[in-house]
């Protein structure tokens, strides 16, 4: 039996993010735990850090929206992620991201004792911070929660004030869940994140189950499901094409369900 591949297209005239909740728990990073760290599932890579090198808390000095942002204060040589908790996506999903940060950083420089150990290629003394020890990034997950190869969103990030980050992703084949992280490599001072947003843009998604085999057209069936996030009553075209041909084209009409199961004979 030879493999055939079949590409599901869904058609849809209109689509927007006006009524999109935040995929991130806690985005506003207000909530916090007991010990101060950001609540409700955010985490720091590597993890047991000893706070005299670097540490995260929920501060109220200063706040891009609200009353508090996440404050990341590095006090020696080390690399570390702040990373979001995790999230559901469906492959192809669009996401809107958006974040301000405030970041007071300098490239570390190590002391004279350490500088005989490491040569200047390594650390220079005469070059501001390189563009990727500071960077925005998002991690995508399969189903056995293998990473796939980031997506950077932005960096660098050195400003006077609050800055405002803003990008639109998408979620690619096999992904299933992802999250966000700030990754700050051998940088000295202060970074802070607040107003993290992120949005599915499309009003539906795909969940393709397994990849289609078939032996030759006309005696085969296509079942996926469509996850109406904001598109109930509308009508889509569903387009199965095989070897660049199309096969089969059949509307659908979305229900009130939040998961409406299709099958479409090919």
């Amino acid at each position: 039996m030879r493999q055939i591949v079949v590409v599901l297209f869904v058609v849809l005239a209109a689509t927007g993010c006006a009524a999109a909740q935040n995929l991130i728990d806690n985005g506003s990073l207000e909530q916090a735990r007991d010990d101060g760290f950001p609540a409700g599932g955010w985490w720091l890579y590597p993890s047991g850090l000893d706070p005299a090198i670097a540490k995260v808390t929920v501060d109220g000095d200063d706040a891009f929206a609200g009353s508090a942002s996440a404050l990341i204060e590095v006090f020696d040589r080390v690399g570390l992620s702040f990373v979001s908790p995790g999230a559901k996506v469906y492959p192809g999903d669009q996401l809107r991201v958006n974040a301000h940060v405030r970041a007071d950083l300098r490239q570390y420089v190590p002391d004279e004792a350490e500088s005989s150990r490491l040569s200047r290629q390594e650390h220079p003394r005469d070059r501001g911070m390189e563009e990727d020890r500071v960077k925005f990034s998002a991690t995508w997950r399969n189903a056995r929660g293998h990473a796939h190869e980031p997506t950077t969103i932005a960096g660098p990030m050195q400003t006077d004030g609050w800055q405002r980050l803003e990008a639109a992703i998408t979620a690619p084949v096999g992904a299933v869940g992802f999250e966000v992280q700030f990754t700050l490599i051998e940088v000295i001072g202060t970074f802070r994140v607040d107003d993290l947003l992120v949005r599915r843009i499309n009003d539906y998604s795909i969940d393709l189950a397994a990849k289609p085999q078939t032996e030759r057209p006309g005696r085969n069936t296509l079942s996926f499901a469509v996850i109406n996030h904001r598109a109930r009553g509308r009508r889509l075209r569903a387009v199965v094409s095989i070897d660049d041909g199309v096969a089969v084209e059949q509307d659908v009409e979305l229900s009130s369900d939040a998961r409406q199961a299709v099958s479409i004979d090919y």
